[in-house]
């Protein structure tokens, strides 16, 4: 088992063990509670897919286009330029 190999031969019996593998199954825990709204989003936008995909290929080529002919830096200047605010973001 991964588990097992993971922890020192000292824990690899018992209570921590145990813990351990509960950790190791909450993100499929969290996965089973959240389907049912995700199923029912995803059913919503089904309609509207065919269009997210083409806005999203836009997006990107535009976003490609514009590393291309270096336009990216003057952006970034324009707005830091505009809104000094984002400095503090990151």
């Amino acid at each position: 088992m991964v588990s097992a190999g993971l922890l020192p031969r000292s824990h690899s019996r018992g209570g921590r063990f145990a813990g351990s593998r509960f950790a190791l199954g909450q993100p499929f825990l969290l996965a089973a509670l959240v389907i049912e709204p995700f199923l029912y989003t995803i059913k919503k936008l089904w309609l509207y897919f065919g269009m997210i995909e083409r806005v999203t290929g836009v997006l990107l080529v535009a976003k490609r286009v514009a590393f291309l002919i270096r336009s990216v830096q003057d952006l970034s200047a324009w707005l830091l330029q505009n809104f000094p605010g984002l400095t503090s973001l990151g």
